[in-house]
């Protein structure tokens, strides 16, 4: 009788750690998806904005060197960024290379 005893409740510890183990498990398991969806959605909107900061100066670019045509031109294109596209250069200020 007391060896059936012990039998079921090695059997019953065994059941308990399996469960306790396979719920560990699936909480690790849901914590690391969850944790990469976010860093990929950070990393998409991180790759969007530098996207769109580089396409805000592709285009000034564009409308400069094509409507005005420059006498002094670092002079006028520094008036230029200063009178029309100062916000959104200055928005958009971290996302450039030092180059630019």
């Amino acid at each position: 009788m007391e060896q059936v005893w012990i039998s079921s409740v090695f059997a019953l510890f065994g059941v308990l750690i399996g469960i306790i183990g396979n719920w560990i498990g699936i909480s690790i398991q849901g914590y690391i998806n969850n944790r990469s969806q976010i860093e990929l959605e950070r990393l998409k909107l991180f790759q969007s904005d530098l996207f769109r900061a580089y396409n805000d100066l592709y285009r000034f670019g564009r409308f400069a060197n094509k409507f005005i045509p420059f006498s002094d031109e670092r002079k006028e294109y520094i008036a230029l960024i200063k009178s029309i596209y100062f916000n959104k250069v200055m928005e958009n200020f971290l996302f450039y290379d030092d180059e630019i």
